[in-house]
């Protein structure tokens, strides 16, 4: 008899499918998304101060949407920094 396996969907560079990450944090109507919850929305920010991908954090596209309007309101009234604070005192290069 022949065994019948099911082919395995593999990336194409190094022959490995990479595992879909799963959302660390969970969101629904009782624990709704809110722009004065500084310690959550960090964790989708970078060290840079760019929203993290939904590709990286593993959420959906609605709380991804959901995410980034919040953080753009903590930034906006200034509970969120635009970009990381090495990178607003930077000296600049001058070469006189």
């Amino acid at each position: 008899m022949k065994r019948h396996s099911k082919p395995t969907k593999t990336n194409v560079k190094n022959g490995v499918m990479p595992l879909k990450k799963k959302a660390n944090i969970t969101w629904s109507k009782a624990n709704p998304i809110d722009y004065k919850d500084i310690s959550s929305l960090r964790t989708f920010v970078t060290s840079f101060g760019k929203v993290m991908s939904s590709r990286i954090t593993g959420t959906e596209t609605r709380i991804q949407k959901q995410l980034s309007i919040a953080i753009k309101r903590a930034r906006f009234l200034s509970l969120l920094p635009y970009a990381s604070m090495h990178l607003i005192y930077k000296e600049p290069n001058r070469t006189q």
